[in-house]
């Protein structure tokens, strides 16, 4: 996973039901092995980069729109 910007959908990589919306990387510098702050059904977790995929619904909006700013 590279470096992904806020409001991006993602999904985890051996679960493609769960779902999350990127709030912000927490280590921009580290492509790969960095964490990112998630919302996942209202609760925001840190999770590593390497667990996580980019979904092909880019757009998050449409599906949580109260939490991506």
């Amino acid at each position: 996973m590279m470096n992904v910007k806020a409001g991006t959908q993602v999904h985890h990589r051996e679960n493609p039901n769960w779902r999350a919306v990127v709030v912000r990387d927490l280590n921009p510098s580290k492509p790969v092995n960095g964490l990112v702050l998630v919302n996942h059904n209202g609760r925001e977790h840190t999770m590593p980069k390497t667990t996580l995929k980019v979904s092909f619904h880019l757009d998050a909006k449409k599906e949580f729109g109260e939490f991506v700013s």
